[in-house]
């Protein structure tokens, strides 16, 4: 494979302490499928749906050809599926495009399908099927989904695929590329989706609750640096 000239950017990493300058650790979350009952349960940020509802719906891509950047998620989050918006509720991707200079309007989640057609910007995730853990995924689901996810980006052929977290690109390189060590950084990555001009780029996961990286600010650097790589190439 074609490789790149690799560049990693490191931002600083914001630990919760107390008042006591202690650091605090996360709290176990419930577990939403603890029980078939609670899957059933009518829930009001579903509008009267149920978990269990909800969970057989899926989210639709918002891409097109030849975007200039591909955000790949690992799958559909509940709230997601339900009001049909990539990256909804408190997630830092919205203020970090902003912020970053990705896009030039404070945009949110009903915004999604504006950012091919006027950015060059799509969303899409790896695997289908909505859960409302990461965890709850099985492992053939991953290979499988990644199957879908390198066709799907030989047909569009984007300037640069974005994986949103560490987690995605290392089941991308292990389960779909059968690579089986990963040197990992984040920011650009030194190889090309496999028959395909197509760069890899890296990101901290968009997440709220994501522990590294806990606040936008800490994040807009690695969508800067995306920026500047996508100028590049437009610049060629």
């Amino acid at each position: 494979m074609k490789k790149l000239s690799k560049t990693v950017i490191r931002a600083t990493k914001l630990p919760k302490k107390t008042k006591d300058g202690k650091i605090t650790k996360s709290k176990n979350r419930k577990n939403p499928l603890s029980s078939p009952e609670d899957m059933k349960k009518s829930q009001k940020k579903f509008g009267g749906l149920s978990l269990e509802q909800v969970m057989i719906m899926t989210l639709p891509d918002r891409v097109k050809n030849e975007l200039d950047i591909l955000i790949i998620g690992i799958n559909p989050s509940p709230l997601a599926a339900y009001r049909g918006h990539h990256y909804v509720g408190n997630n830092h991707m919205w203020a970090c495009l902003y912020k970053s200079g990705m896009i030039d309007q404070e945009l949110k989640a009903e915004d999604d399908e504006k950012l091919p057609d006027e950015y060059g910007i799509g969303f899409t995730t790896m695997v289908e099927r909505t859960t409302p853990r990461q965890n709850d995924l099985a492992e053939n689901e991953f290979f499988e989904g990644g199957q879908r996810l390198l066709m799907k980006i030989q047909h569009l052929k984007p300037k640069i695929a974005v994986f949103n977290g560490k987690k995605i690109y290392e089941r991308f390189l292990k389960k779909v590329l059968g690579m089986k060590k990963v040197a990992f950084g984040f920011g650009r990555q030194p190889l090309l989706v496999p028959n395909t001009s197509t760069g890899m780029f890296v990101m901290p996961s968009t997440s709220a609750v994501c522990a590294t990286y806990p606040a936008a600010v800490n994040k807009v650097p690695f969508f800067e640096d995306l920026k500047r790589w996508k100028d590049e190439i437009s610049a060629q």
